[in-house]
């Protein structure tokens, strides 16, 4: 097994790790929570029944 990776400094590591993290969070996370707070503005219930109407359906289909 080749350890090489294991040689760098250990704030090496963490500032990788913490890069990838934040690259995450800024890219995925955030969208989707975009996403979901504009889906459940008007509240949940209002969300459960577009599911249900007739051009949410057709869509599905």
């Amino acid at each position: 097994m080749n350890r090489a990776a294991l040689k760098d400094p250990a704030w090496v590591r963490w500032s990788l790790t913490a890069l990838a993290l934040t690259f995450l969070l800024a890219f995925l996370a955030l969208p989707l929570a975009a996403v979901l707070t504009e889906a459940l503005r008007k509240g949940v219930g209002a969300y459960a029944a577009s599911l249900g109407g007739e051009d949410t359906l057709a869509a599905i289909g």
